[in-house]
């Protein structure tokens, strides 16, 4: 029975990467919003 299993082997760990590049996707969106939301804010009154 042992010869006829398989076992997946992940040298890379592939789900850790997939979380630490979730996490920087998460905190790049979260300072882009807070950019834009900023960007929108700021209002310019010349006076002439």
């Amino acid at each position: 029975m042992k010869e006829n299993t398989t076992e997946l082997v992940d040298p890379l760990d592939v789900k850790k990467k997939v979380d630490m590049l979730e996490e920087k996707r998460n905190i790049l969106l979260t300072e882009l919003d807070t950019q834009i939301k900023v960007s929108n804010a700021t209002t310019f009154i010349e006076i002439a």
